[in-house]
Parts: structure tokens; sequence; C-alpha cells
């Protein structure tokens, strides 16, 4: 396994090609193949986290209303459920 980092700030074309919503959102894991086919990609937060923020930005919620709901669901449930993700996106990769 060969693992990249790319800080975001100096990647920014790499940043535009994998964007959440239209935003740089961090972090963005992306799994590749040897000859740099796209297997997987899983970012930038649990599925429970990005349901509550969809849902508040949908309602109208401002940052300072919703993030509160977000950092509670991450006390909870993180790490668990990102290793849960990550854990089917393996899953799911070619063998």
């Amino acid at each position: 396994i060969i693992v990249r980092c790319f800080p975001r700030d100096e990647n920014l074309d790499v940043m535009d090609m994998y964007l959440t919503n239209g935003g740089r959102a961090i972090p963005k894991f992306v799994v590749y193949d040897s000859e740099m086919k796209e297997l997987a990609q899983w970012g930038a937060r649990p599925a429970g986290a990005q349901a509550i923020m969809l849902a508040a930005k949908a309602e109208g919620d401002t940052v300072k209303e919703y993030w509160p709901k977000v950092v509670a669901w991450y006390q909870v449930n993180h790490p668990a459920e990102t290793y849960r993700e990550w854990e089917e996106l393996f899953r799911r990769l070619p063998q």
C-alpha cells in the first residue's frame, strides 16, 4: 500500500477534483489502483455527521446553530462510525 497525503492549500487542483457539495472539505480519502484508476473515495465526514449538516442547512440553520449538533454526534459516534465506513469501503474494493 502506498499512502500519499496532499496538503489542501498546496494542492487546490487536486482538491477541486474532490469537492464535497461544492466545497473544499477535508479530510478526503481516495483509493487508487496501481495504474492510478480511482477505485473509491470517502469524506469529508461520516454519513451521520453529514446528514445532520445537510438537514440543518435545509432548515436554514447557521453554522453556529448546527455545529454543536455535529460535535455532539462526533462525541458519541467517532471514531467507530468512521472506521466502520472505511471497513465497508475496503470490503467493496476489487481483490
